[in-house]
């Protein structure tokens, strides 16, 4: 027996093509930034089937679905929370603050498990998405068509996010 939850994403249009472009933008190596109303239906089961897409669809990258709570507020942290997350402590130490964590990271993408890795962010803030924005046009710059770790962030605060390279 289906959910009523369920129906609505795989079933009605523009909520099935919503999932469907998401998941393609992620596969083509884009960040994804999604603003969704606070009253958007059945959060969790957007969630858990644009996960089981990425996973049909690309089994070798894990997909973490993260709280944007837990990466924090201070500038950089997104770029803090790669390097603890995906690099060894090795590779950590050899972080410099002035190299930047959008270089560092994208300079040593294979060197870490960044490229097997894609962030589902949840609940992000408009501050903390001021302050991801210029740390993942960075590093998609830095990548320069390397493969590195996608993130698909979503927020129900109203965004005013301009057009930017790399980022839907």
């Amino acid at each position: 027996m289906t959910n009523l939850d369920d129906l609505w994403w795989h079933n009605i249009p523009n909520a099935s093509r919503l999932c469907q472009e998401v998941t393609q933008n992620i596969l083509d190596g884009k960040h994804v930034i999604l603003q969704y109303p606070a009253t958007m239906p059945w959060r969790d089961t957007f969630y858990r089937i644009l996960k089981a897409n990425l996973d049909s669809m690309d089994g070798k990258r894990d997909k973490w679905l993260i709280p944007a709570r837990e990466i924090g507020n201070e500038e950089d942290s997104l770029g803090k929370y790669f390097l603890k997350e995906f690099c060894k402590p090795e590779l950590r130490n050899k972080f410099r603050p002035g190299r930047g964590y959008a270089r560092f990271l994208a300079e040593h993408a294979l060197e870490s498990t960044q490229h097997l890795n894609c962030l589902l962010i949840t609940d992000a803030t408009k501050e903390q998405l001021d302050d991801w924005i210029p740390f993942l046009k960075e590093y998609t710059a830095c990548l320069k068509g390397s493969i590195g770790c996608t993130c698909c962030i979503m927020a129900s605060e109203r965004l005013d996010i301009p057009p930017t390279s790399g980022i839907c």
